[in-house]
Order: structure tokens, then sequence, then C-alpha cells
């Protein structure tokens, strides 16, 4: 029961796919530098059939791309070039 004493919902679909995904990416890489010490995966990398490299650049991608609109709106300048 939740705090007002009602009973969660039955199992059903995530209320955002996306998140789902973007953790069982966090998993299968979590796992991956477990076993190999580091993060410095080659974009073929995989870890139990998860494209555990591809993801890892996917993210690093992303961060970059965050940085640099910060950064245009820290400056003033316009965020869709």
């Amino acid at each position: 029961m939740d705090r007002s004493g009602r009973k969660p919902p039955p199992n059903r679909p995530a209320a955002h796919p996306e998140r789902a995904a973007w953790e069982e990416g966090l998993t299968a890489t979590r796992a991956w530098a477990t076993e190999h010490g580091h993060l410095l995966a080659s974009p073929d990398a995989t870890h139990q059939g998860y494209k555990v490299g591809t993801w890892l650049k996917n993210q690093r991608a992303a961060a970059r791309r965050s940085a640099e609109l910060e950064q245009r709106r820290t400056e003033g300048l316009p965020t869709n070039p």
C-alpha cells in the first residue's frame, strides 16, 4: 500500500519506456565496467548481448550536446542553430 492506504496498480508497462531503456543500458554498462575495470569500451563492445559501446558513445554525445547548449544559453546565444 502507498501512503494514502491504496494498493499500488497492477504491473503495467513503464510510464516512460525511454527511462526503462536507459536503466537497462546503465545496468549492462555497470556490469561491463565491473568485468573490465573501466568504461573505455570500444564502439562494438557488448555485455550479454547489450551494445554497451554504442550506449556509452550515445551517452557521451548527449552530454557534449547538453554542455554545448548550456554554454550557448549562458552566452545568450540561440540554442537551435
